[in-house]
């Protein structure tokens, strides 16, 4: 499973509305995006291949 990070934001809330760009961007492609924190607080995606039946 793929995981997503943003280092170049300058602060918190900026990776977070850079990485919610990143969850639409990958669910336009067929992604499921989870967001996540780190241990020392900083978000991430994790990315998996949309189920199909």
């Amino acid at each position: 499973m793929p995981r997503v990070g943003w280092r170049g934001a300058p602060d918190h809330d900026t990776a977070v509305r850079a990485l919610a760009r990143c969850a639409e961007l990958l669910d336009r492609c067929g992604w499921q995006c989870t967001q996540h924190r780190a241990r020392d607080g900083a978000p991430f995606l994790l990315a998996s291949p949309r189920r199909t039946r």
